[in-house]
């Protein structure tokens, strides 16, 4: 599933893109802003060309990692046990 905002980079692709694929991606059609996508993965190449299309599809909507926290202890009995200690 692609959303619509990301076909105009895709077309732009079309040059990198298998056959097969380029024909699943003409041809699937507009369902509340997205479109499905059942792409047969028969050889190296169209496995490739999913990988990019994962690959385009998460990075647009990825959000930074957040700063790892230091995590707490489960008991609060044991955290201040260590507080008094």
């Amino acid at each position: 599933m692609i959303t619509l905002d990301l076909v105009p980079v895709i077309e732009g692709l079309y040059g990198q893109f298998e056959g097969s694929v380029i024909r699943v991606l003409e041809s699937a059609k507009p369902l509340n802003g997205t479109k499905w996508l059942m792409i047969p993965v028969t050889a190296k190449a169209a496995l490739d060309n999913v990988k990019q299309l994962l690959i385009l599809k998460t990075g647009v909507h990825r959000k930074p990692f957040a700063p790892a926290t230091p995590k707490r202890e489960a008991s609060p009995r044991r955290y201040l046990k260590q507080r008094i200690e």
